[in-house]
């Protein structure tokens, strides 16, 4: 999904899409970070959807690839790709 802005306005299942929270979803180590991300979200009152009609990836979510996507990559040369997830989620 290249354009995450092109969602907003558009309804998904009884969902409306009213605005997008964020610029980096960007998760170079997802194994761990992912987890603790989505614990802290759900401490606070969060709670994750996932629309499998949108979904790529085995989990239910929205992932793509970003070559080179890590931070530090313009001072270490060839350094692996970084995931971005898009996720959802209400109160």
């Amino acid at each position: 999904m290249a354009d995450l802005q092109a969602l907003l306005g558009q309804n998904i299942s009884h969902y409306r899409i009213v605005e997008k929270l964020g610029g980096g979803g960007a998760f170079p180590e997802p194994e761990w970070q992912l987890e603790r991300y989505m614990a802290t979200m759900n401490h606070a009152g969060f709670t994750e959807l996932r629309f499998r009609e949108l979904a790529n990836g085995p989990d239910g979510r929205i992932w793509r690839t970003v070559p080179h996507g890590k931070w530090y990559a313009s001072q270490h040369g060839t350094i692996p790709s970084c995931s971005e997830v898009v996720l959802f989620h209400t109160l």
